[in-house]
């Protein structure tokens, strides 16, 4: 009897060890004979997901951008003004382009302090012509077109092409073919000359742009006539000499377009001395000169 009931006990035992191994692969054997325990992988698998998401975070956060790339109203609550103009203008300064500029000019003029009145013996000016009384100067007017180069930084050259007409008029006794005649004579010189200037920005914004400018000129005489008024007669003689000039001013430029500025450039302007045509330039030769124009943006 004793070994009949260790038969079945046997076989139960036999039944429950392939249970045992049956146990799904994501289960571990408990030796205890305890209920299996869950395998380590889901530990496993959310090592890689948090990683990924730490890395998106990384990439998704902006570095901090330099301090010296931070315009001046980030840097505080309330932007100084100055300090706006500042930054707007080491911005704008080294991208200054090559522009073309069209202009003219005037100069200043006062008749009573150039005039002089001759003495009697008088001023002969041109075979025929002797001339008698004060001079009443005009206004000499240029106009020309030039290009500026920038150079670097806040520095920029320009040159060109101007053409000035300076004119008088006078009393004088004209010796005509038939006899001396007194008349109202009519004098222009004209010029045409190469300015060479150099610019320096101050100050610059989108809207008005601040420089100063410096340079010679070199003008040539083109023509100078003499119309005698009581007959018509023309007289003209040759000057072969340079007019030799030098300058310097401020200057302001006002965008009008996106390539297009309006500029003023009052300058004062020494004349020298090379043996040229009475005109206000001999009898002043120091001058207040005013020069407007356009400046287009290539």
């Amino acid at each position: 009897l004793a070994s009949a009931s260790s038969v079945p006990a046997a076989t139960a035992s036999s039944e429950a060890s392939p249970a045992e191994s049956s146990a799904p692969a994501g289960l571990s054997a408990n030796p205890a004979g305890n209920a299996a325990e869950p395998a380590p992988a889901e530990t496993a698998s959310a090592a890689p997901a948090a990683s990924e998401a730490s890395q998106a975070a990384a990439v998704s956060e902006p570095e901090p951008a330099p301090a010296s790339a931070v315009a001046p109203e980030s840097r505080s609550n309330t932007p100084d003004p100055l300090a706006l103009l500042a930054y707007e203008d080491s911005r704008k300064s080294a991208r200054r382009p090559l522009s073309v500029v069209f202009g003219g000019g005037v100069e200043g003029n006062s008749t009573q302090n150039a005039s002089r009145r001759l003495g009697a013996s008088g001023n002969y000016l041109q075979d025929g012509i002797t001339e008698t009384s004060e001079s009443t100067y005009g206004v000499p007017v240029t106009f020309g077109v030039g290009v500026r180069m920038p150079l670097g930084g806040r520095c920029s050259i320009g040159a060109g092409l101007d053409y000035s007409l300076l004119t008088r008029s006078f009393q004088a006794n004209y010796t005509a073919p038939g006899g001396v005649v007194a008349s109202e004579v009519h004098h222009a010189v004209q010029y045409l000359g190469i300015p060479v200037n150099l610019y320096c920005n101050i100050l610059n914004t989108d809207d008005i742009h601040f420089y100063s400018h410096a340079g010679a000129e070199a003008e040539y005489p083109l023509a100078n006539r003499y119309r005698v008024m009581a007959t018509g007669d023309v007289l003209s003689t040759k000057v072969s000499s340079l007019q030799w000039s030098v300058g310097a001013g401020l200057g302001v430029e006002f965008r009008v377009a996106k390539r297009l500025g309006l500029y003023i450039d009052p300058s004062a302007q020494y004349y020298f001395n090379c043996d040229q045509p009475k005109s206000i330039r001999t009898e002043k030769p120091f001058q207040i000169v005013f020069h407007a124009g356009l400046r287009f943006d290539l």
